[in-house]
């Protein structure tokens, strides 16, 4: 499996045959920014970066769009794609096309762009990028009795924590159990940290036991 840091050096442009035109590959591209002018092209982001995303496709026809897509995924430990989020670009009438991505939690995401045109002529992007680099984290501790557990969040000590595909949730032992496996009343340790809007974000949840003690 290649790893993250090696997939931050690649971008994989493909032309789909969907015509009888295709993208020229010396005009056509995909570019990920910090920047609204697209200044610099990154694949780190700090959490609560603005992601700005840009595909040039000269040879679509910009009046006559039949598909105009960005796919936006997390990525998971085994390489599937936890939820998808599907959104259109910004057309600019000019050959170029925009978006913003913005309050993405820490982790590593995936990125599909797909413009064609109605005659024939088509673009697909692809990108890998990650938000939020260990360094970049302020983790904080809580440990107490879970008091709420909703589908995706966990409340100790009157803290709503969201668990999100990223977070790591592990049995005193270190084993990996699945966030359904937890319970009302199980004490557990949680690493946390705070995200762009302001949820707290759950990064690894350790169930200690299932006991009744007071809550430290």
């Amino acid at each position: 499996m290649i790893t993250r840091y090696a997939r931050f050096l690649i971008i994989t442009v493909l032309f789909l045959p969907l015509g009888l035109r295709h993208a020229a590959a010396q005009d056509a591209a995909l570019t990920l920014s910090k920047h609204a002018d697209f200044s610099t092209a990154d694949r780190e982001f700090g959490v609560g970066d603005v992601v700005h995303v840009r595909v040039k496709a000269p040879d679509v026809d910009p009046a006559d769009l039949d598909q105009n897509e960005l796919r936006v995924s997390a990525e998971r430990e085994d390489g599937h794609e936890s939820f998808v989020w599907r959104l259109p670009l910004t057309n600019h009438f000019d050959g170029t096309y925009t978006a913003a991505l913005d309050s993405l939690h820490a982790g590593e995401w995936y990125l599909r762009a797909i413009v064609a045109d109605g005659k024939g002529a088509a673009f697909e992007g692809d990108a890998t990028f990650y938000v939020g680099a260990p360094n970049e984290h302020t983790e904080l501790r809580i440990e107490g009795l879970i008091e709420e557990l909703g589908e995706t969040s966990l409340v100790i000590m009157d803290r709503r924590l969201f668990v999100v595909p990223d977070t790591k949730i592990v049995d005193k032992d270190g084993t990996e159990i699945p966030f359904s496996a937890l319970r009302i009343g199980d004490r557990v340790l949680v690493v946390f940290t705070g995200s762009f809007t302001g949820e707290l974000i759950a990064l690894r949840v350790e169930r200690r036991n299932r006991d009744n003690a007071e809550v430290s």
